[in-house]
């Protein structure tokens, strides 16, 4: 009986110390670990006897094996590059530029209906054909003009035709461009550039064309001095005008009309050093600097009597005034 109870509470106890003991040194080891981390965090140096550092050194190993087994566990994903997708630019073009571009710019404001020259395409290409085509240059934002002639849409003076180059940005070019930004309600600048190049793709797009008549402008300072206006090559108004004095006389050339004003206050300096105010100037169109056509009230025209501005008697400027446009090409001619 002894012999019985004996051997049952021998197996109890040994049972006992094979639980108890392999926790003990779980724990043991555990704290042990955790005293490493919390060493490697700070700046105070421990002290571990050897039994420390031996049972430390395994739970570092343990617990390295077990960081290994679960990074090597997980697939490397490096990041991919982020890919920003930038519009084309096309170049932007202004006066005096010339080639490729200049030449895709005249074509585009041809069809669109801005120039008084029309572009032909080779093998009679439609209208909506060369405008697709020229619509997807400028998407690619390279400026490849097509191939094809020029004919002018009416018999122009010669002081207009002398101006025209299809493969150069001129005056012409310029003008256009203005009437077209002012068309679209953009800055009138004459430059063709972002904004400009976004609203000729949706007018090519959408085959939106001008139809308005061709307006131009000759101001001739021969005796009696006198201003006409040409509406697609025909004379439509003529009236005499003053042009600038010979202190202050109005330039030779030709330019857009870049300004127009209902009315405006004038003040400046005159050429003996005394200053002028004139309230209410009425119909003002600049075309080059600080010269405009307007009307003002003088007892005669006909001879030179302003400050480099161009004349009217007030009746004919209010009828100039409703024929012109942004970027109405002025010609002064002696």
């Amino acid at each position: 009986m002894f012999v019985k109870w004996f051997a049952r509470s021998l197996v109890f106890v040994v049972s006992f110390l094979c639980l108890v003991v392999p926790l003990t040194l779980s724990q043991h080891d555990y704290l042990a670990a955790k005293s490493i981390g919390t060493a490697s965090t700070t700046n105070t140096p421990h002290a571990n006897s050897p039994r420390d550092q031996s049972d430390s050194t395994r739970a570092q190993s343990a617990i390295h094996a077990k960081q290994v087994r679960v990074e090597s566990s997980i697939p490397m994903k490096m990041p991919s590059p982020k890919l920003v997708d930038k519009e084309p630019t096309p170049p932007m073009v202004g006066l005096g530029a010339t080639g490729p571009s200049a030449e895709w710019l005249n074509e585009a404001l041809a069809v669109l209906g801005y120039l008084p020259v029309r572009f032909v395409g080779d093998d009679g290409e439609s209208s909506a054909s060369m405008r697709a085509d020229l619509d997807a240059s400028l998407a690619s934002g390279v400026l490849t003009p097509l191939s094809g002639t020029w004919q002018w849409t009416f018999k122009s003076p010669q002081s207009l035709a002398s101006l025209w180059n299809p493969a150069a940005a001129n005056r012409i070019t310029q003008g256009a461009v203005m009437s077209f930004e002012a068309t679209n309600h953009l800055e009138v600048d004459g430059i063709a550039g972002p904004q400009v190049y976004g609203a000729l793709r949706s007018a090519l797009a959408d085959g939106a064309v001008s139809h308005q008549v061709y307006t131009y402008v000759t101001v001739t300072k021969s005796s009696p001095e006198e201003l006409q206006v040409w509406q697609n090559g025909k004379v439509v108004l003529t009236s005499l005008a003053n042009t600038g004095i010979a202190a202050s006389p109005t330039p030779n050339g030709t330019w857009p009309v870049y300004e127009r004003l209902v009315s405006q206050d004038m003040q400046g300096t005159n050429p003996d050093g005394t200053h002028y105010n004139d309230p209410g100037v009425p119909y003002v169109s600049y075309f080059y600097e600080g010269c405009a056509i307007h009307g003002f009230e003088r007892a005669s025209y006909g001879s030179p009597q302003s400050l480099g501005c161009v004349e009217l008697p007030v009746q004919e400027a209010a009828k100039v005034y409703s024929l012109l446009q942004y970027g109405t090409l002025v010609t002064v001619q002696p």
